[in-house]
């Protein structure tokens, strides 16, 4: 395995089994604030209400903040390891999260035949 997709098998590991993790409890980006304890996402100080599927994907982007993630890494983390389903789902689901977040959803840029990457300025 490449080092980061041990560090996402782990990572998905703990999740499942409720062990803690060492992550901020509260994540920001821009007008996006991700608060982890209270599983509470607001933009630009207003509450934006995410499907859990869709909290797991901003969670992600936040923990990558002007990373480009790919389709597969988005997959791994969002639907766990062993997600045989189609790939398509984590494209879908990008969509809906930036209806959610409004003007601020142009904040996930796409990065063509990469992935995707959370900016701090839409670009």
């Amino acid at each position: 395995f490449r080092l980061e997709e041990l560090a996402l098998r782990v990572e998905a590991l703990l999740r499942r089994t409720g062990q803690p993790q060492t992550e901020e409890l509260l994540l920001v980006c821009g007008p996006i604030e991700l608060d982890e304890a209270a599983h509470c996402v607001r933009v630009d100080g207003a509450v934006v209400e995410l499907s859990p599927t869709e909290f797991r994907l901003l969670h992600y982007l936040l923990l990558n903040p002007r990373r480009v993630v790919s389709r597969q890494q988005i997959i791994d983390y969002v639907w766990y390891l062993g997600f045989d389903g189609d790939q398509s789902i984590a494209e879908r689901y990008i969509s809906y999260l930036r209806k959610k977040l409004g003007p601020s959803g142009d904040l996930i840029s796409t990065v063509r035949g990469v992935g995707y990457a959370l900016r701090e300025e839409s670009i």
